[in-house]
């Protein structure tokens, strides 16, 4: 496990650590808790550490509010947790990174590339989200046929999710709200950390990556996200990335890549739950273009791209790690 050091950000004190040793610089934002010496004791993240170790160098945060960051007394908005993003970007000696934003860290990386441009060398969102799935947070108990009603004409069958992910989804929510701290999670830890397998060790991880407070308010603002009118001013080569099985619906993945501005951007689609297997998938070749004309190949080898199809179902292949690929190729 990486030495683990401290970032001034206002006031505030933000837990970091650098690792690898590899030519490029990357910065993970991550999900919606972290805890920077924790999650090295989790099998996937470990394995994802090592893995982005032996050709980045890579900078893990807790963002203000859990694991060893300072407590906060209400949510952070996006521009401040950008702010965080460079905090610990400067303390770290980070230049212009790869960012690498998962689940709610990706709006949050998403703003910074915005705002930031000259910094960021390139966006990776993984398994992430333009604006809830789910609704409004007041739309918890709602039907979720309702909900997708609304999400459809919003944005068509291909990018909405059916009613039982977004119940599902629902389900999740309503469960982290009442009884955070219990092992709440732990009947969707094979979709966040499959070695999480029981509600001890899930209660566990809760109580020490984030308070019930802590959550609430984080949730609560995940809902009322929306980056939607920002993607088209984003000028930074991006990959997204989904699980089909993850938490946050596969479609929500599909937005994204679709609304981005077409150059330079690509999309991949995992089978799977988690982070375990995403470090084979990217390769030093991969993000030193900053992730742009990303295809498919065996492990350590971008270079097995086609012609350049624009559809996501246009090159398919199954890694000798096990996980199959579907991959939309650079556009533009």
């Amino acid at each position: 496990m990486a030495e683990t050091s401290y970032a001034a950000c206002g006031d505030l004190s933000l837990a970091y650590q650098v690792f690898g040793d590899g030519p490029v610089e990357l910065v993970l934002v991550g999900p919606f808790i972290t805890h920077v010496e924790i999650f090295w004791a989790m099998p996937e993240y470990k394995a994802f550490f090592d893995q982005l170790a032996t050709f980045c160098r890579v900078l893990l945060f807790d963002k203000a509010g859990v694991g060893l960051s300072d407590p906060i007394p209400k949510i952070r908005l996006l521009e401040e947790r950008a702010a965080e993003i460079e905090a610990v970007m400067d303390a770290a000696g980070f230049t212009k990174p790869v960012l690498f934003g998962m689940s709610e860290g990706g709006p949050q990386s998403i703003v910074f590339a915005a705002k930031r441009p000259e910094r960021t060398r390139a966006l990776i969102i993984y398994g992430s989200f333009a604006f809830a799935p789910g609704g409004s947070w007041d739309d918890l108990e709602c039907d979720p046929a309702e909900l997708r009603a609304r999400v459809l004409a919003e944005v068509g069958e291909e990018y909405t999710p059916s009613s039982s992910q977004i119940e599902n989804f629902q389900e999740f929510v309503r469960a982290v709200r009442s009884a955070w701290g219990s092992g709440a999670s732990a009947k969707w830890g094979s979709q966040m950390a499959p070695s999480i397998r029981g509600t001890r060790q899930a209660e566990i991880l809760e109580r020490m990556c984030a308070s019930p407070g802590m959550i609430r308010a984080t949730l609560e603002t995940n809902f009322r996200l929306d980056v939607r009118l920002i993607l088209p001013t984003l000028s930074v080569p991006t990959l997204v990335i989904h699980a089909r099985d993850d938490l946050m619906p596969v479609q929500c993945g599909r937005y994204l890549a679709l609304a981005f501005p077409a150059r330079g951007t690509s999309r991949v689609t995992v089978q799977g739950r988690c982070v375990a297997g995403i470090g084979t998938l990217l390769t030093r070749a991969t993000l030193s273009r900053g992730g742009a004309g990303y295809s498919i190949g065996a492990p350590g080898n971008a270079n097995s791209s086609s012609s350049g199809p624009t559809d996501a179902t246009a090159a398919q292949r199954t890694e000798p790690c096990g996980v199959a690929t579907i991959a939309r190729e650079h556009r533009g």
